[in-house]
């Protein structure tokens, strides 16, 4: 459907994803289901030692998930959510994530979370966002424009004007709208 985020950037439009606002479906709606998705991820081990998530972080995940939906949708043109930042400090704070800078030899500076199980999987979704703005590319990571949709997707463009996840789907839906519109007018 969208096109990928490059590096571990894709590991957040994934996690962003675990929603599908169109389908209705949430791959986080239970305990186990996060568990899951973050050993599938290879954000947390699998057996004999999976990570146990509590309903209070299950919680963090969520809000923390659409928090990053809404500054990918201000990454849109979207007017900038300040409730979304407000949740991003607070997701942090809920879950007392320790984060450790680590200085690499090219000079370049990266944060590491210090926590175990749930806790450590959500500061490193955390700390691949730290590093996509340090970089520039968390601009590109948009949600899309479509309100039924909202679907992460890495905006490849030159000149970084994608709005929809899918041209074929939510772009053709929206420009018909447009069309219709402008016909009824």
């Amino acid at each position: 459907m969208a096109k990928t985020a490059p590096d571990r950037l894709e590991l957040v439009q994934a996690f962003i994803n675990t929603a599908d606002i169109e389908a209705g479906t949430d791959s986080l709606a239970t305990p186990a289901g996060l568990e899951g998705w973050l050993v599938e991820r290879g954000l947390a081990p699998g057996p004999p030692d999976p990570p146990e998530c509590d309903g209070r972080e299950l919680e963090t995940a969520i809000a923390l998930r659409e928090a990053l939906r809404a500054l990918c949708l201000a990454n849109n043109g979207v007017h900038p959510d300040l409730a979304a930042r407000q949740a991003l400090d607070a997701a942090a704070e809920n879950l007392h994530l320790h984060l450790t800078a680590r200085f690499g030899r090219d000079g370049m500076i990266t944060l590491e979370p210090d926590e175990t199980g749930v806790r450590h999987a959500l500061g490193q979704i955390l700390t691949i966002v730290f590093g996509a703005l340090h970089d520039g590319t968390w601009s590109r990571l948009k949600a899309c424009a479509s309100e039924s949709c909202q679907w992460a997707f890495y905006d490849h463009s030159k000149n970084r004007s994608g709005n929809w996840c899918s041209m074929a789907e939510c772009g053709n839906r929206a420009k018909v709208r447009s069309y219709r519109a402008r016909q009824a007018g």
